[in-house]
């Protein structure tokens, strides 16, 4: 008899126990659910960032091709102006 109550109280421990596993596994579930929408947020956000590092880029480099063509554009005026003011 005493054998069957040994026996009885492993398998209430091994239930206990797999309560506990089931519980444990249900939190970590719910965790993982948590990291991948934040993980999810967390490319967007990047990929934000990158088209707008992109976007600033394509920019600086269109506003330092107009520079040029006005600095061009100032030297060949100032060359005109002083050729033609020279005297001949």
């Amino acid at each position: 008899m005493e054998i069957l109550q040994s026996l009885e109280q492993k398998i209430a421990q091994l239930v206990a126990m797999i309560k506990e596993l089931k519980a444990i596994n249900e939190k970590l579930l719910s965790d993982i659910e948590v990291v991948t929408a934040q993980k999810a947020d967390l490319q967007k956000r990047v990929d934000a960032l990158e088209n707008s590092i992109l976007t600033g880029s394509a920019t600086v480099e269109e506003e330092k091709a107009l520079t040029k063509m006005v600095v061009d554009d100032l030297i060949k005026s100032i060359d005109v102006l002083i050729g033609s003011e020279q005297p001949s």
